[in-house]
């Protein structure tokens, strides 16, 4: 009955604690799964603070009378009879006594303890999506915060530092663009607008939102005949608004942080020139900017 009692303890304060966890903070975490060290390891971290808040919040409210608290004769109790078969036995009634006064006193802790374990795994999400709008706020020598960035990060998908824009603020707003090379030889281009994810953490696939191909064979014709030839023009929209391409495909990955259209219009220099084109428009003059015809090439 010992080995029992303990099996469910380790599983009821600490693997289900880590499974809340992970459930609320699984978009973000770095490895799905683990091995039997490591799990063992990461769900003593977790459960730490939701099991501590719970001592804090339970404590005070059972000397106040609104909740049951349990007495150390009754865990003894339990505690003596789980491991002496003849102690159980001619102590059966107070056993039974005793461990329902455990039930329900665990109960309402394990209650606390599993609820602050998905709030921290929720509070754990909103840190690290807000990093860029927070991390501007402290010092980079202030050692206390380094260290939590560090730990935040540390447990936090590579893949979703690179592919989202949780590095940079809110504003202004920024897009992730992306140059990718396949194993067919093609380039395209285009906005990430999800990823994706196998078991262990490891990237399965990109899905690019207005996605474009580059037409590498027609560029090097032109090339080979106008050596002034610029690839821009040899970039072909794709059908369709979403573009999946698989990880087994990928040969390189190429990542931008451009800012968003509507963003970079209300930049100072975009704001400056817009300012100059209306100003020479209200004089009577266009600003046009044409090829050289006949460019000059340095020996």
């Amino acid at each position: 009955m010992l080995a029992l009692i303990v099996s469910f303890l380790i599983a009821a304060y600490f693997l289900v604690p880590a499974t809340l966890f992970r459930l609320s903070a699984r978009p973000i975490l770095k490895k799905f799964q683990r091995t039997r060290l490591e799990e063992i390891t990461f769900a003593g971290w977790v459960s730490l603070l939701p099991l501590g808040f719970a001592v804090l919040l339970v404590y005070p409210l059972s000397k106040l009378g609104v909740l049951t608290f349990t007495a150390w004769a009754d865990y003894k109790e339990v505690l003596a009879a789980s491991y002496s078969e003849e102690f159980f036995r001619n102590t059966q009634d107070c056993f039974w006594r005793s461990a329902q006064s455990v039930t329900v006193g665990q109960s309402t802790l394990l209650g606390f303890v599993w609820l602050f374990s998905a709030l921290e795994g929720y509070v754990f999400l909103a840190l690290v999506r807000n990093y860029g709008r927070w991390r501007d706020g402290f010092s980079v020598h202030n050692r206390v915060i380094e260290r939590l960035v560090g730990w935040l990060l540390g447990s936090v998908s590579e893949w979703y530092l690179m592919l989202t824009t949780v590095n940079f603020p809110p504003k202004p707003a920024r897009s992730v663009a992306a140059d990718l090379l396949t194993a067919e030889d093609h380039l395209y281009q285009g906005i990430i607008g999800d990823y994706f994810l196998d078991p262990d953490g490891e990237l399965s696939g990109i899905l690019l939102t207005v996605p474009r191909r580059f037409d590498r064979t027609g560029y090097l014709a032109a090339k080979e005949k106008n050596p002034s030839t610029t690839a821009s023009q040899f970039w072909k929209e794709i059908p369709g608004y979403n573009l999946y391409l698989p990880r087994d495909k990928i040969l390189s990955l190429n990542l931008r942080y451009p800012l968003k259209e509507a963003e970079a219009a209300k930049t100072p220099a975009s704001a400056n020139a817009a300012a100059a084109t209306l100003e020479l428009a209200e004089a009577g003059l266009t600003l046009r900017i044409e090829p050289d015809e006949n460019p000059t090439k340095e020996s």
